[in-house]
């Protein structure tokens, strides 16, 4: 069995409609500051043990980028730069474009939308699915959604108002089955 840590993202400075890669906020980096530390009380017992620590991997957009890089500093020394876990593709990059196409999916169930969403979908499933050893992976909305949806049996896109800098803890069993141990604090976030 394999324990996913999932890590939503620090507060962004900008939103989905608003800028194509922002970073952090200066909230957003306290968030991930906060988040570093839990992580580190999380694993604490297993020292500076590299086989008993946990892997990193994160979004390569910089909020995902700058939320992991105190984890990385306080816990795990190599962070893996990982595309498979970035958020949903948007079809156009059209800053206005893309926020009103968002607001769209976030709405609909995954059997509602088109085949290159539901491949992007079954693309990180697949992928969280192939992971061989504890991982604390840090995503965005959608794809902790994905994982929420598909241990909950929902089909809908937006299962969890997942919080900025919330941990979700879902266990890959051996038939590669999500099971949701935890699910991430929720709140009032930005995420258009």
């Amino acid at each position: 069995m394999t324990t996913i840590y999932l890590v939503r993202h620090g507060e962004a400075a900008a939103g989905f409609g608003d800028h194509h890669d922002p970073g952090l906020s200066p909230r957003g980096r306290d968030q991930a500051l906060a988040v570093a530390h839990h992580l580190a009380t999380v694993f604490a017992d297993c020292g500076n043990d590299s086989a008993r620590l946990p892997e990193l991997r994160c979004s390569p957009l910089r909020r995902c980028m700058e939320t992991a890089a105190p984890i990385g500093d306080l816990l795990l020394e190599h962070r893996i730069v990982d595309p498979a876990v970035a958020e949903i593709p948007s079809p156009t990059d059209e800053l206005s474009g893309r926020a009103a196409w968002l607001g769209d999916v976030l709405g609909s169930t995954w059997s509602s939308l088109g085949q290159r969403e539901r491949l992007w979908r079954q693309s990180v499933l697949d992928h969280l699915r192939s992971l061989s050893r504890d991982t604390v992976v840090v995503t965005h909305f959608v794809p902790i959604n994905i994982v929420i949806g598909e241990a909950t049996g929902s089909d809908a896109v937006t299962v969890a108002r997942c919080a900025n800098a919330s941990i979700t803890v879902v266990d890959v069993v051996g038939d590669g089955s999500l099971r949701l141990v935890t699910e991430g604090e929720h709140g009032a976030s930005e995420v258009l």
